[in-house]
Parts: structure tokens; C-alpha cells; sequence
């Protein structure tokens, strides 16, 4: 019985031992591998990392914690933001940069803009509704390539980067109110909504959300 018991013992030493020089399952960094495909650029706050696609539907993929969460685009024409260089919606107030819904009198302002490097800003916003947001950053490398002559002061000179920007802003605020906007996003999973339409103005509870 004793020679039994100590056969169990060892078996049970050598599992164990086995067990514990398994190599730990990699954990894999999402953000990394898509990053490595055609992207305009990034835009980020805190552990949220947007990535503006370079595809038909220009949409953007928002990672958190280098984790894709999921991918989605609005409606355009529902932001009511109309080109700069037309309607001078998007306008610098000394230094200062805002983006104005011109349906609803709402505004986004960029403030405290810091240009870090050539292709690199950081700044903070803070909306019509007095909602702060501290520590944005755009790697903007590839966003004005399409311009001649631009730089990453020319505000003016995106009008696509722009209209990403109002999206992500938005995106960003409905992780910090109870939305059930997000809420109805998020339900869409990883493969996100097909469109989102806003329907009330920018920092209202009310949208369409239409699943792919």
C-alpha cells in the first residue's frame, strides 16, 4: 500500500511539473495586426484607439486595450457638417479649432492644440454641453498626403480627417454618459453597425443604428 502511494505522489510531481513548463499562450495584440494594413491614421484617448480606414466606406475601427471592439461610420449628412472651405464651419478662434453643427448650433472645440512632431498633435476638447475631454492624440503622418503643401496646423486642409474626428468625438463621449446610442452600437458586436444616423443632434440619445 505504502509503494502505491508513492508511485501516485510521483505521477502526480511529474503532472505537475509538466503542466507548469507549458509556454504560455501569446496574448495577440489586434491593434498591432491592423495597423499593418492601409490606415490613414490614428486617433486616440486614453485606452480607446480609433483607426481611420483607408477603404469605400472610410470607416473607422475603435481598439480598447489593444482589442478590437468594433467598426463603424455615421451618416454623414446626419452630422450637418458641411465643407470648411465652403461654409467655414470649422473655424480657428485664436488658437483654438471648432467643429459647429449648423442644424443644431452644437460645437465641439479643440483646445490647448500642441503640435509634438510633424505628424503628431495633441489636444483637448470641450463640447457645447461643457463635457471636458483632456488628451487626444492625432498621428496624422498619412492624413494630409492628399494636399499640397498642407501641415498639420492647416486645419482647413481636412475635410475628411475632420469629419472622422466629429465621429470619434462622438463615439468617445457615449463611453462617458449613459447612451443609448452606444449601447445600441455596442449590440452590434465586433463587426459593428452598417451606418449610425443621428437624429437629434450630436450629444442627444437618439439614433438609428442599423446591424451588418
Amino acid at each position: 500500500m505504502r509503494k502505491f502511494f508513492y508511485s501516485l505522489s510521483i505521477v502526480a510531481l511529474l503532472a505537475s511539473c509538466s503542466l507548469s513548463n507549458e509556454p504560455e499562450l501569446e496574448e495577440i495584440d489586434e491593434l498591432a495586426i491592423a495597423l499593418e494594413q492601409n490606415v490613414l491614421g490614428t486617433i486616440s484617448i486614453g485606452d480607446n484607439v480609433y483607426l481611420l480606414n483607408q477603404n469605400e466606406n472610410n470607416s473607422i475601427t475603435k481598439f480598447v486595450n489593444r482589442k478590437k471592439k468594433y467598426e463603424f461610420t455615421y451618416n454623414e449628412s446626419s452630422l450637418n457638417l458641411k465643407d470648411p472651405k465652403s461654409e467655414f464651419n470649422f473655424r480657428t478662434e485664436t488658437s483654438n479649432f471648432r467643429l459647429e453643427n449648423t442644424e443644431t448650433g452644437e460645437f465641439i472645440d479643440m483646445i490647448n492644440i500642441v503640435s509634438v512632431t510633424d505628424d503628431q498633435i495633441e489636444f483637448d476638447i470641450i463640447t457645447s454641453e461643457g463635457v471636458l475631454f483632456e488628451d487626444f492624440i492625432i498621428n496624422a503622418g498619412v492624413l494630409n498626403s492628399g494636399y499640397e503643401n498642407s501641415r498639420v496646423e492647416c486645419w482647413q486642409c481636412y475635410i475628411y480627417p475632420a469629419l472622422k474626428l466629429a465621429e470619434i468625438i462622438i463615439d468617445a463621449l457615449g463611453d462617458n454618459i449613459d447612451s443609448n446610442c452606444a449601447k445600441a452600437i455596442e449590440s452590434c458586436g465586433q463587426e459593428g453597425p452598417k451606418s449610425v444616423e443621428i437624429t437629434e443632434g450630436w450629444f442627444s440619445n437618439s439614433c438609428k443604428v442599423e446591424c451588418k
